[in-house]
């Protein structure tokens, strides 16, 4: 209802699954996406598997990444932002599983301008529906030209070749 008031398109909430937690996170989720819902609001979530019942070296495994992205499409929201299971073929399997909208978290930047955009090329290709980066962009020396390659990618479905050419062109 505030979000209502306040003109917003949208309601974000994050949770996280796979510790001790979890059941309180889920109930939290499952009210915002019921009262999410009775106006008439999109709701987004960044849900991770990163409970401290999951290992640190599973907490991009893709069946724990599906888990979560799973349970937040069966408690009604729309959109998905979570974890990059490390390759296009787990996360096919995570979209595949999930009947919503699923997006990819960039998290901390923990690698080449290349890796990224090999990323985004594979969550399109996966049948993500794009991408969320906000360090990796925002500390990268040309942000705006950045952001115009992985429009690029994820809009016109250029190759991970041509969007390395496009950003060269635009950053010189």
């Amino acid at each position: 209802e505030e979000a209502v008031r306040m003109g917003a398109d949208a309601v974000s909430v994050g949770c996280i699954v796979g510790g001790d937690n979890q059941p309180g996170q889920l109930r939290n989720l499952s009210q915002f996406s019921k009262a999410a819902a009775s106006v008439g609001m999109p709701l987004v979530t960044h849900i991770y598997p990163r409970g401290n019942l999951i290992a640190p070296e599973d907490r991009t495994a893709w069946q724990n990444v599906l888990y979560a992205a799973r349970v937040a499409a069966e408690l009604g929201v729309d959109l998905i932002k979570t974890s990059y299971p490390g390759n296009i073929d787990d996360f096919a399997k995570v979209v595949d599983g999930t009947p919503s909208r699923v997006l990819v978290a960039g998290g901390a930047p923990r690698g080449s301008i290349d890796g990224y955009l090999q990323m985004t090329h594979d969550v399109i290709a996966a049948g993500g529906h794009g991408v969320t980066y906000g360090r990796f962009v925002f500390q990268s020396g040309n942000p705006a030209a950045l952001v115009k390659t992985l429009r690029k990618i994820i809009h016109e479905n250029y190759s991970v070749k041509e969007a390395k050419e496009y950003l060269r062109e635009l950053e010189n």
